[in-house]
């Protein structure tokens, strides 16, 4: 089955290589997507021997089959994400994210405490939510 994921560092560092022989390190406020596409062993560790890695993974499977495997990725800087959303990842690659293979949108956003945003879409998918505490 192809999938894309995206993993989103939240502190520390993420090292990953692949079949391909593609590696590569991601770091904190950093996101990578990784479309599976038609096949490929990837392996994610900690890129660090004394701290650790925080990140968040999510997994969509796409709209399209058959295409090749490919990586992308880009930092979301805490300064862009503060009391704001962020597009992350979309379709089209809008606003510059990161593209994927589905009529989805990742947002991230940093808050402040008693601060509010928006959801800049009509409808939102139910989905398990987590929100998180940065330290």
């Amino acid at each position: 089955m192809s999938i894309d994921i995206l993993s989103y560092v939240l502190s520390g560092a993420l090292s990953h290589k692949d079949s391909q022989g593609n590696t590569g390190v991601i770091r904190n406020d950093d996101v990578q997507r990784m479309s599976a596409g038609t096949g490929i062993m990837h392996s994610e560790f900690n890129a660090s021997k004394t701290e650790p890695v925080h990140f968040l993974q999510i997994w969509i499977v796409p709209d399209k089959r058959g295409v090749a495997p490919r990586y992308e990725d880009r930092s979301f800087p805490i300064r862009e994400r503060k009391n704001s959303l962020v597009l992350l990842a979309s379709p089209d690659g809008a606003e510059g994210s990161l593209t994927i293979y589905q009529d989805a949108r990742a947002y991230a956003a940093v808050l402040d405490a008693g601060a509010e945003v928006t959801l800049p879409v009509a409808r939102v998918a139910e989905c398990g939510c987590r929100w998180l505490k940065e330290h």
